[in-house]
């Protein structure tokens, strides 16, 4: 469960899970932190999202929202797996041929350039684990009161989706359902809002999914759909590994560029150098300390003589990895 207190606070957030799935979104370890990822989530959903929340006052707004996560199955990319699309390579061996010409990564055209690549592609690629299924969401927001209407109506709003989300699991959706029509989507697959009666006239509620059959709000109907049918699964969670633009160059992509190296070179500089930050070298790092805290390790317990020892035995069990 998640509790806003302006639409573009709910809107980001949904725009993350959209974008950079479950994990990320949720830790908010990376979604913020300067990393661009691909924009593999349909694009016309994100639109749809900020055109809905757009509309809704930034004053006086509070937002409770329910999701239910229900992962189906799940994938994991090698690293000779991941290669560039035709239009981001495209894109990169042109960034190329004006890195050839002025030779200087600091020159502002190129900058200019990597930060469009950087926008429009990403500068990460999500290695996984992906995680393919769907996500159930039930949302209730009022806007436009009083600030002494505050922790009321965050309690009623609260208490509201609370029962919203008992009778969803019955036939009281369709039976209730009226004229109001939310088409404006929060995710990919998404059905339209339906209308619920509140005891309060100011706030509204619907569901959204991301995932799953499109034409119904029983979350009962649509997990039968969404289990028998794998056709409606949306990516909804990309995992932690993350693999910067110009490693792939070096992995996948070397007979691609005159010097991929220096193209490599170039677009880390020019990420260091866009965001004063150096994230795809945070993974590594934290690898080659372990590998070497692990080895040192073990050349200690390769000097150990066979023979028991309880010191030795403690030591072992207060190591972990």
């Amino acid at each position: 469960m998640r509790e806003f207190s302006s639409s573009a606070a709910e809107s980001t957030f949904t725009k993350s899970m959209e974008q950079l799935g479950y994990s990320l979104s949720v830790s908010g370890k990376f979604a913020f932190g300067g990393i661009n990822l691909g924009q593999s989530a349909d694009p016309s959903s994100s639109s749809q999202s900020q055109d809905t929340h757009q509309s809704h006052s930034e004053q006086s707004y509070f937002c409770t929202t329910m999701f239910q996560y229900i992962p189906l199955a799940s994938c994991y990319f090698q690293r000779h797996q991941l290669r560039l699309s035709d239009a981001a390579l495209q894109e990169l061996q042109n960034m190329e041929q004006i890195l050839s010409f002025t030779r200087k990564v600091d020159n502002p055209r190129f900058l200019k350039m990597c930060e469009s690549f950087f926008s429009r592609f990403g500068s990460h690629i999500n290695q996984g684990p992906l995680h393919f299924g769907g996500i159930f969401w039930w949302k209730a927001f009022t806007k436009g009161f009083k600030a002494k209407q505050c922790e009321e109506l965050k309690h009623q709003t609260s208490e509201a989706l609370n029962s919203f989300v008992r009778k969803s699991y019955g036939d009281f959706l369709e039976s209730a359902a009226g004229g109001l029509d939310l088409s404006k989507s929060f995710s990919k697959a998404s059905a339209k809002g339906r209308p619920a009666e509140c005891s309060h006239s100011a706030i509204q509620l619907y569901v959204v999914n991301t995932g799953g059959p499109a034409d119904t709000a029983s979350r009962p109907q649509w997990k039968t759909g969404l289990v028998s049918d794998n056709t409606t699964w949306c990516v909804i969670d990309r995992g932690f590994e993350l693999i910067p633009v110009w490693d792939v160059i070096l992995c996948n992509h070397c007979e691609d560029f005159k010097s991929a190296g220096q193209m490599s070179r170039a677009l880390r500089d020019a990420y260091r150098a866009l965001t004063n930050q150096s994230i795809g070298t945070i993974f590594e790092e934290e690898m080659s300390s372990a590998v070497q805290e692990a080895r040192d390790f073990m050349e200690t317990v390769k000097a150990w003589e066979v023979t028991v020892d309880e010191g030795k035995l403690l030591m072992l069990m207060e190591t972990s990895w």
